[in-house]
């Protein structure tokens, strides 16, 4: 239960201040009504190249991030530390699209049903594994978020 796209976006942005890092971050994260490609940089910002906090680039622009490959795994944390074959609650589909598991729109913590379950991506996949790697997964299970700077 991250408490909603506002829930997720608040521990996206909590962590971002605890590190020292300036601007506005929100989740990667997909309900059944919006759209993670949505939510990063709106219309209007389809050409924001996408690096991560070592300046590696992971995506040209919008469209190539979500084109079924990106350059680098999205496999850093706030610090810089690198994580490794971890997995990462999206709900969200390679094409930047909700997919059917997203925890009750990331409300949920059930461990044992259907309406209970998320989708995650795989932090050092460079594939379109990176957003979406399994669904069905439980959502009483702690796992990382990608976060965007706006």
């Amino acid at each position: 239960n991250l408490g909603g796209l506002t829930g997720g976006d608040g521990k996206c942005q909590a962590q971002a201040d605890a590190a020292g890092l300036d601007g506005t971050w929100k989740a990667w994260l997909s309900t059944s009504s919006v759209n993670a490609v949505d939510r990063i940089y709106p219309a209007g910002t389809e050409n924001t190249i996408y690096k991560r906090l070592d300046s590696k680039l992971v995506a040209k622009n919008k469209a190539d991030l979500i084109d079924g490959s990106i350059g680098n795994p999205i496999n850093l944390d706030e610090n810089s530390s690198t994580i490794q074959y971890e997995n990462v609650w999206t709900g969200t589909g390679s094409d930047g699209e909700a997919k059917n598991y997203h925890c009750v729109s990331w409300t949920s913590s059930i461990g044992s049903s259907s309406s209970g379950a998320g989708a995650v991506g795989l932090a050092n996949a460079i594939n379109k594994e990176w957003t979406y790697f399994s669904s069905g997964v439980y959502c009483n299970n702690y796992f990382r978020l990608y976060c965007f700077e706006q």
